[in-house]
């Protein structure tokens, strides 16, 4: 029996993220009657160093590509605050700001409250994306910080230890150009709780997409990934 599993970076999660592949699958097979306890089972892990590959030549012959249209994107999909910190953690943010609309029983208010730092709910939505932050070893006050390398980091600390036995995370990363496909997505294909997030290019700003939110202004479906 063979399943893939893949990470970006190795991180203080990674073997944690492996035995949870494994635990999923042998829940999979239950119905089956199959059972992956009771005999030994070996894991082979290879490594390759992304930083030996050779950049991407940009040669002819390939069928062509449907090129990319700019996507019509709802204001009213989007969970808009401002940065708590005034610092450039909007990703974590953003992430935070999903996470908490999708797993949490709040009503609109203290989800309000809670993004914007008003009443019992101030610092909280700071400390929360602090804490986050913390645990998958993100530095505070970077420039930037790259959703490609970081989204990753952020599933795998929710799923094997924020959210483990709660929920099973997927986050879809959406930009302003496309065919209404995401840009980057991570996390198990058994997802229950799918994160968006939306990417600005010209704010260079990341948003949160509400959870009934309809990015394009029309219904999409994560499945097929198209509207």
């Amino acid at each position: 029996m063979t399943s893939g599993f893949h990470s970006s970076n190795i991180s203080n999660n990674t073997v944690d993220a492996m035995l949870n592949r494994c635990q999923h699958i042998a829940q999979s097979k239950k119905q089956d009657d199959l059972s992956l306890f009771g005999a030994p089972f070996t894991i082979t892990v290879t490594t390759i160093n992304k930083n030996s590959f050779k950049k991407r030549r940009r040669v002819g012959g390939a069928a062509r590509k449907i090129p990319k249209i700019r996507h019509q994107i709802s204001n009213a999909a989007l969970i808009k605050f401002n940065n708590p910190d005034n610092m450039n953690h909007c990703l974590f943010f953003a992430l935070i700001a999903s996470l908490i609309q999708n797993i949490c029983n709040w009503s609109r208010k203290n989800f309000f409250n809670y993004i914007h730092n008003l009443y019992g709910m101030s610092g909280r939505f700071q400390k929360d994306t602090y804490e986050l932050m913390n645990q998958v070893g993100a530095q505070m006050g970077l420039k930037e910080y790259d959703a490609d390398e970081w989204i990753p980091r952020v599933v795998d600390q929710w799923n094997n230890v924020n959210c483990k036995n709660q929920c099973i995370v997927k986050v879809f990363l959406f930009g302003d150009k496309g065919n209404y496909k995401p840009e980057f997505e991570y996390g198990p294909e058994d997802y229950d709780t799918p994160i968006i997030i939306y990417f600005n290019d010209i704010e260079k700003h990341f948003y949160a997409v509400k959870k009934c939110g309809r990015l394009f202004g029309k219904n999409y479906c994560l499945s097929c990934l198209c509207v």
